[in-house]
């Protein structure tokens, strides 16, 4: 490889929260194996976000952002709860060393030496910017997720992820097999938008998951997106090729094909209790049917989760006395969809992930117009 190839093994330190550390812990101070296999990805080809500015949506522990930072110029890693962004500041400094060296004595450095790196970390709500757009001057060239397809949101991630790229950019996506029922539409919008969509089937010793490489269409390409790519990785490794050294507190030890190699160990940090998992056979029962599923945005000023109401007669949602109060559904809950109004203001669900009510109703929409789901 070239003198900018990062050759070696990358030992990196995450902390996961078990589910009752917080309303918003639910999912993401947990380690989805999506970040490992994007992680591994970017480890493999390490010229798509080397020396450039690279952003992370939805990024949870930290573990895909942070091995971005080891390879790039300027990284900005984002989530949407304010409590997970606390757990990804304290991943992102346990690991500092790491990725402000990644990169020493690059040649892209002054005189050869350590170039100057940064990582910022900031609360980001996808909604919030595809609808209110992105200052121009923070687009970036590259943006990475893994694991946020799972829900109904893929139109709107796809927009907010147009937002914020540069012209002449990069989306790089990862998914489980079973937990990607929003790609559709996130492929679809991208469509209209003019982008090419490359589809990756990537088989690993820790499951199926597809990768998405998209880009703006150039003169030549073809009119469909490109047939998709079946990948079958042993776990040797290259003699030339990185390694990726899982340290967590709460992570069982796993063994994931390279490139990269995931050997996770015993952290140094005191032990956290056991994080319960962040699937459950509900939640991928649902995302291989494809049925609806939201994820509970609202609740997070009063910390509380969102108001549930009964089902009231024969399980059709009434307004007043008949729609009793059952309860709140955590900030970060994942439920499915069952029903709806009339109206289309309020659903019916049965709840996957989160604390609160197995069952009730929730409305999209706060009093004041805020959305909740």
């Amino acid at each position: 490889g070239s003198a900018d190839d990062l050759v070696g093994e990358l030992r990196i330190r995450i902390r996961e929260l078990p589910m009752a550390d917080g309303v918003h812990a639910s999912t993401g101070c947990q380690l989805w194996s999506g970040s490992v296999v994007l992680a591994g990805e970017l480890l493999r080809r390490q010229s798509l976000i080397a020396g450039r500015r690279v952003l992370e949506v939805g990024a949870g522990c930290g573990l895909l952002g942070i091995t971005a930072a080891c390879l790039a110029r300027w990284t900005m890693i984002t989530d949407g709860d304010e409590e997970v962004v606390r757990n990804l500041e304290h991943n992102v400094r346990a690991n500092e060393s790491l990725w402000r060296r990644a990169r020493s004595g690059s040649k892209g450095g002054a005189g050869g030496g350590s170039e100057t790196r940064e990582v910022v970390l900031r609360r980001l709500d996808w909604d919030e910017v595809a609808e209110a757009g992105w200052p121009q001057e923070d687009r970036v060239e590259v943006i990475v997720a893994s694991d946020v397809i799972y829900g109904h949101w893929g139109e709107t991630m796809a927009q907010a992820m147009l937002n914020m790229l540069a012209p002449g950019g990069t989306i790089l996506l990862a998914a489980s097999e079973d937990r990607r029922s929003g790609i559709g539409a996130f492929k679809d919008h991208l469509d209209a938008a003019d982008f090419l969509v490359t589809e990756t089937k990537l088989v690993v010793p820790l499951g199926t998951y597809r990768t998405y490489e998209c880009r703006q269409r150039q003169p030549g390409d073809p009119p469909d997106h490109p047939d998709v790519v079946v990948r079958v990785e042993t776990r040797a490794r290259g003699e030339h090729q990185s390694t990726l050294s899982l340290l967590s507190s709460s992570a069982q030890p796993t063994l994931l094909a390279s490139p990269p190699k995931l050997l996770a160990g015993a952290s140094a940090e005191p032990k956290a209790p056991p994080a319960p998992r962040s699937s459950s056979p509900a939640l991928e029962d649902a995302a291989k049917a494809g049925k609806p599923i939201w994820r509970v945005v609202g609740g997070v000023t009063r910390s509380k989760g969102i108001i549930v109401r009964s089902s009231g007669v024969e399980g059709k949602c009434v307004e007043g006395k008949l729609s009793g109060y059952v309860g709140r559904l955590a900030h970060g809950a994942l439920i499915e969809e069952v029903g709806r109004t009339a109206d289309k203001r309020r659903l019916r669900y049965t709840k996957l992930l989160g604390e609160g009510p197995v069952e009730g109703w929730v409305s999209l929409l706060s009093g004041k117009g805020a959305t909740l789901l």
